[in-house]
């Protein structure tokens, strides 16, 4: 496993961490939470120390899943970099809305630090901008929140301006990460990234899509996120494009002697060496398989 150094190696994730959307037990289809349990302790005796939740994934639950499995062993949340992230809010009728205001925040924050039986997190995040607060405001805040040792470090998701990120890194040195959709079919931009900002990517399967194992013909359970439209990568002409990708993956994989899979989290790991890619794996078998594409050939010609 490689590990990243950042803020002169104080903080040292690995190069693959566990994204724990399914831990949540919501819009993944059907989860086991036995196999969840194996998938943690595999991916912490494989080397990821890295893991990614938030407090929207199951409205709790899989801060509340990770805290217990946490627990389980004496000495292991030291080990581990527990990331989670705040800002989305479901309504009492059901409806999602971005929330950044700072009297949400700490109490975001300190529900969080509960479901994961914590008293610090190693990065707190903002998972969605509202549009609304000020974003210098949300960092004063989550700056104040580092000096009262509550958490390491702060970063943002779904922030795509990367003029913003560069202004917000020359006013919060503990401002290191921004997490983003990346892909071979949805190319992220870091062009002109700031060096202090580490890039963490979820979606590198573009929701499985480039694991090879769904067709235009693939249906997805009620219960699946996928299932509706708005996940555009499943749907109309977006998926005639992407599956037109997937079938050169799979020939480039080939020669590789990869899986498609590891080809694309190879992909990811060769073109942004200072990324962490997350793995959203459900069972063992789908987090060896992506461990694999770290060793699976010294150097792919990406050219071809």
């Amino acid at each position: 496993m490689r590990y990243l150094s950042l803020d002169n190696h104080k903080f040292c994730p690995s190069c693959l961490g566990l994204g724990c959307l399914a831990f949540g037990g919501y819009g993944v289809g059907f989860v086991d939470d036995q196999k969840l349990e194996q998938t943690f302790f595999k991916a912490i005796d494989s080397g990821i120390n890295f893991f990614d939740t938030a407090d929207i994934y199951g409205l709790g639950r899989a801060e509340l899943f990770l805290g217990k499995l946490i627990s389980k062993t004496a000495g292991l949340r030291s080990k581990l970099l527990l990331a989670s992230k705040f800002g989305v809010r479901r309504s009492d009728i059901g409806e999602i809305f971005y929330d950044n205001s700072i009297d949400w925040i700490e109490q975001a924050l300190m529900a969080s630090l509960e479901r994961l039986q914590t008293d610090y997190l190693d990065l707190y995040q903002l998972h969605y901008p509202d549009n609304k607060t000020p974003i210098e405001e949300v960092m004063n805040f989550l700056d104040k929140k580092r000096q009262e040792g509550v958490i390491r470090y702060f970063g943002v998701s779904n922030v795509s301006d990367n003029g913003v990120l560069s202004e917000l890194a020359k006013k919060y040195p503990y401002f290191i990460t921004a997490q983003m959709e990346g892909s071979l079919i949805h190319n992220p931009n870091t062009a002109n990234f700031p060096e202090q900002i580490a890039p963490i990517f979820y979606g590198v399967l573009a929701q499985g899509l480039l694991s090879g194992k769904y067709d235009k013909d693939s249906k997805f359970a009620e219960n699946d996120a996928r299932s509706r439209p708005k996940y555009v990568n499943f749907h109309g002409e977006k998926l005639a494009q992407n599956l037109e990708v997937v079938e050169r993956l799979k020939v480039f994989a080939k020669k590789y002697g990869m899986t498609p899979t590891q080809m694309a989290f190879r992909w990811v790991l060769d073109h942004y060496p200072r990324a962490v890619a997350l793995i959203g794996a459900k069972d063992q078998e789908q987090l060896i398989e992506a461990l694999e594409s770290c060793s699976c050939v010294s150097q792919i010609d990406w050219t071809i």
